[in-house]
């Protein structure tokens, strides 16, 4: 295959439609400078990004409020052409007698009684009036069938349903055309569904437009990962809930563990992780989420939170894991910064489709060896990505090559001029061995393969540098 050049990539202002999202969040405890990460940002391609409200920043004098700061976060992003969507939670000293940390992680407002309840009523009231016509998506509380997001008490599937009533009551009184939203994280397995049912038999549909999952998995492909978003589904239409949209609203990949953390659950068999382990991770979390059809994918996190320690409820992490698309303290771009680039200028504008591809090979060792296909459409031409599923942490480089058949029959444009992406370094080929059959399937041949995400389309879909 011939090299063209690498793919060009767009600022969040040039590109008009995209579900990618990150998450900026924990600024408002002070464990990410804000300011350092407007010109990454910018030229990010994200259109959506993840933002706490800190009730405790906000509020340091009772009824006394101060929106300094996240006036800023939201008028940047919005100048941007990046839509801030909130995450609502956590607690307030002011009003919670005894909490384990100084700004309340994870202490509930209407688990201290009717005074902080009353409190946390009128904090959102004044974040809903504020940013009308700025913030449109409340998501409420974070990961509430966490125990160290859920304080004091044991979580509960119908103590959280409380919580979002009440809050999107209290938000849509003031801004009648925001959506709510919930989340849960997916930790342990039975516990996460009795928690969604509990929650979902609370609910009605005029209680919550939106739910995020969030997917910390060592490998996004996992057939159980599957399985269990289509399982969260089934209980929430089970429980009535139809009109409920999903997105994957935080879920990430450690380019780094400082130190050791036996019972983290992402740490790989080897013990380390990487940049290029992260930027695999990204990348199929993004193809598989788009093929599932999510509203909203956002990676966790923008930048590594460690300006300060990192705490839960009652956990303090001075040397947390690294997540972040900029390193923390420093602000340098790390590897999977220009990846995310890549993700949401050639999944911009794409809806999921069931278009016919097949990957063909002559190697024995790979005919029954797992591959997995994406295949979408954008404005009628088709888009196809593969990969083999190995273990991330591996790290595998192959020499393989296959053909990749498809049918030309499927869309309305069908491909003339196929190129070859490469979404780990942007390179871009023309494929040059192409077998037209009976002029309905098209075999694009010796093509590589490799453990993450690469995408076939038409030149016409994307522009080259």
């Amino acid at each position: 295959m011939k090299l063209l050049g690498k793919i060009k990539t767009y600022s969040s202002k040039e590109i008009k439609n995209s579900f990618v999202s990150v998450g900026f969040e924990c600024v408002d405890r002070d464990l990410i400078n804000p300011q350092e990460c407007y010109d990454a940002l910018r030229d990010s391609g994200i259109k959506y990004a993840r933002c706490q409200t800190g009730w405790a920043k906000c509020e340091k004098e009772k009824g006394v409020y101060d929106f300094t700061w996240l006036d800023d976060m939201v008028d940047n992003l919005c100048d941007m052409g990046i839509e801030p969507w909130f995450n609502v939670g956590f607690g307030n000293p002011l009003y919670m007698k005894e909490v384990p940390n100084p700004t309340a992680v994870g202490c509930v407002p209407t688990l201290y009684g009717e005074e902080a309840t009353e409190a946390w009523i009128s904090f959102v009231k004044e974040v809903a009036k504020r940013y009308i016509g700025k913030v449109r998506d409340y998501e409420i509380w974070n990961e509430p069938n966490l125990l160290h997001f859920w304080y004091p008490g044991k979580p509960s599937g119908e103590e959280y349903a409380r919580l979002i009533k009440i809050t999107g009551k209290a938000i849509r009184e003031v801004n009648p055309h925001a959506r709510i939203g919930g989340c849960t994280c997916s930790d342990n397995i039975t516990e996460y569904f009795t928690f969604a049912d509990d929650m979902t038999k609370n609910l009605t549909e005029s209680d919550i437009d939106f739910f995020s999952l969030h997917l910390y998995t060592k490998h996004p492909d996992e057939e159980n990962s599957y399985q269990r978003i289509k399982y969260i589904k089934t209980i929430f239409l089970k429980n009535g809930l139809t009109n409920v949209v999903f997105r994957q609203g935080e879920a990430g990949y450690p380019n780094c563990f400082p130190v050791p953390l036996e019972k983290h659950t992402l740490i790989p068999k080897s013990g380390q992780t990487s940049h290029r382990q992260c930027a695999t991770w990204m990348l199929r979390r993004y193809f598989i989420d788009k093929s599932l059809d999510m509203e909203i994918s956002s990676y966790f996190i923008l930048a590594d939170p460690i300006e300060k320690p990192y705490q839960k409820v009652s956990e303090i992490m001075n040397d947390p894991p690294r997540y972040g698309l900029l390193e923390g303290k420093t602000y340098k771009i790390n590897p999977a910064y220009y990846v995310l680039k890549r993700i949401s200028t050639v999944l911009e504008d794409t809806v999921p489709s069931e278009l016919y591809i097949s990957l063909r090979t002559n190697i024995d060792e790979l005919k029954f060896t797992q591959k997995i296909l994406h295949t979408y459409t954008k404005n009628g031409s088709p888009i196809y990505a593969y990969y083999i599923p190995t273990y991330v942490a591996d790290e595998k480089d192959f020499d393989y090559k296959l053909t990749l058949e498809i049918s030309n029959y499927e869309t309305d444009k069908p491909i003339k001029n196929p190129v070859y992406i490469d979404m780990m370094n942007g390179d871009v080929f023309e494929i040059d061995e192409i077998d037209n059959v009976r002029d309905h399937i098209s075999k694009f041949k010796n093509l590589p393969i490799k453990d993450y995400p690469v995408v076939v389309c038409d030149k016409s879909l994307i522009d080259i540098e």
